[in-house]
């Protein structure tokens, strides 16, 4: 059996995608800068390492789709004045409201269990809540899920031999301790969403390539590198041979008239109102491959009908 190193034990457990000041000074970025007038949307994206669906995904119709996140607690300050304006769950929410307009669009949150659980069994409480539904007749379509279980590669497991050892690790994970366990349980729930017929997208991690998001080894799932916005590879993206798809996962931050645009067509996605110092001292983006997730499902279903 395949030893799980001591530095693999405690696993990093992130949030896919985060805000990010870049280096340098801290400025409004306006939306008359000519850099990003010619920008993509998620509406139109086409990038130079994009890879077709997994499967061929049919798009008649819009999809119902889960987006399971945190939705209660803010996490993400904005205008770096210390107070948080929004949440990681409502940014990615936005991003498929605003590319996929015809959607419906689920919130499933996993801070309904706060504090009493980690954050993989307040997880896997979302999965099987799901399910659930899926079982009692509702339908759902996709889901998203912009986070990520990090652990690192070793000499053993490296990015190009990791498929080989998928059993061995979910194995030592269902053995392990409670967190481990509760990592093993989600790509068990995972995988049976994949058997009831649904599309499960998840951002691959933002630990770089050094690392991997354990719920990619969940059979059937879509795992979604991050490009930058000039279509290159994002450094802080994990890649490795469970990453099936490379989309969009840098937005830069400009600002509207009455608000501020993170999904590149000149919407205000939050006011200015709704911003702790309304919109002063942004960051210059967000990036993460939390919102390659979502991009690639808006991709894939770009064409559907209500």
């Amino acid at each position: 059996m395949l030893p799980i190193r001591a530095h693999l034990i405690k696993a990093a457990i992130r949030y896919a995608g985060t805000t990010a000041l870049a280096v340098g000074a801290v400025c409004a970025v306006k939306t008359t800068n000519p850099i990003f007038a010619q920008r993509p949307t998620v509406n139109d994206i086409v990038k130079l390492h994009a890879q077709p669906p997994v499967e061929e995904l049919p798009n008649t119709k819009c999809p119902r789709i889960a987006v399971i996140d945190n939705f209660i607690r803010k996490n993400k300050d904005l205008d770096q004045d210390g107070i948080h304006d929004t949440t990681h769950g409502d940014i990615v929410f936005r991003f498929l409201e605003e590319g996929l307009p015809n959607a419906d669009i689920a919130k499933f949150d996993i801070d309904e269990d706060l504090p009493f659980l980690s954050y993989a069994e307040r997880v896997g409480r979302q999965l099987e809540k799901l399910i659930k539904l899926i079982e009692k007749g509702e339908k759902f379509d996709v889901v998203n899920l912009s986070f990520s279980f990090n652990r690192k590669f070793t000499n053993d497991i490296t990015p190009d031999n990791i498929l080989s050892h998928r059993n061995a690790i979910i194995s030592q994970l269902a053995k392990g301790d409670y967190f481990m366990r509760g990592e093993a349980r989600c790509v068990t729930l995972i995988e049976k969403l994949h058997k009831m017929g649904v599309k499960v997208y998840i951002g691959a991690g933002n630990a770089g390539k050094g690392e991997y998001n354990v719920l990619s080894l969940a059979q059937g799932t879509i795992t979604v590198g991050g490009l930058n916005e000039d279509g290159t590879k994002a450094d802080f993206s994990a890649d490795n041979t469970y990453v099936t798809r490379w989309n969009q996962s840098v937005f830069s931050i400009t600002k509207t008239e009455n608000g501020i645009d993170f999904t590149g067509n000149d919407i205000a996605d939050m006011l200015y109102e709704d911003l702790s110092a309304a919109g002063e001292n942004l960051v210059k983006e967000l990036f993460g491959t939390s919102f390659a997730a979502p991009t690639a499902i808006i991709e894939d279903f770009k064409n559907c009908a209500p």
